[in-house]
């Protein structure tokens, strides 16, 4: 991913480390999305995750939402790595809900990304099991055809043993709809 220099970009990025003034931090931040939703390529991995790094969750917020952004247009500026640490479930709601639709949104075109929300499943975590349950049921409301039934079947086993009511029910629920659907196969033209 190539960055152009821009000197008022990185002026107006300099803006999102001063904490002082908030009505500041919010223009800056506005102005940074919409700059890079109209451009890009005035970001690369860096910039972005040192955004989606930063003490400020509304900062971190404006990196989910970018990320999300490209996840729909540019899959592949969309950084896994750092879409990972911040679509946790201890992890701030107006953080974690665009970086989790930045993951789902990559299932299609990295079907990898689905794994992150099975070892989910097996977190010690109760919030972070039900929320990886809650996002598996998402997927299966929209596009099932990308989820494996038995996969499933055996994730909701493995709860079953924790007791986990809340995410039982999310898989209990997207179980159907995927076995309704015909999976898609990813290697259409295997070897």
């Amino acid at each position: 991913m190539t960055c152009l220099f821009n000197p008022l970009f990185s002026a107006l990025l300099r803006y999102l480390d001063l904490n002082e003034n908030e009505d500041i931090l919010w223009s800056a931040i506005i102005t940074t999305e919409c700059c890079i939703s109209l451009l890009p390529d005035l970001v690369d991995r860096r910039r972005l995750y040192r955004m989606g790094t930063h003490n400020n969750f509304s900062v971190r917020s404006s990196a989910a939402s970018i990320c999300m952004h490209f996840a729909n247009t540019f899959p592949d500026r969309a950084p896994v790595d750092l879409l990972i640490k911040l679509s946790v479930a201890n992890e701030d709601w107006y953080v974690q809900a665009p970086a989790n639709a930045a993951l789902k949104a990559l299932a299609q075109s990295t079907p990898g990304v689905l794994k992150i929300y099975y070892e989910r499943l097996e977190n010690e975590n109760a919030d972070e099991r039900a929320l990886a349950a809650y996002s598996i049921h998402s997927i299966a409301s929209v596009e099932p055809e990308l989820l494996d039934a038995g996969a499933l079947k055996s994730a909701l086993k493995r709860l079953s043993r924790k007791i986990d009511r809340e995410a039982i029910t999310y898989l209990e629920t997207a179980i159907p709809k995927v076995e309704k659907t015909k999976r898609k196969r990813f290697y259409r033209y295997g070897l």
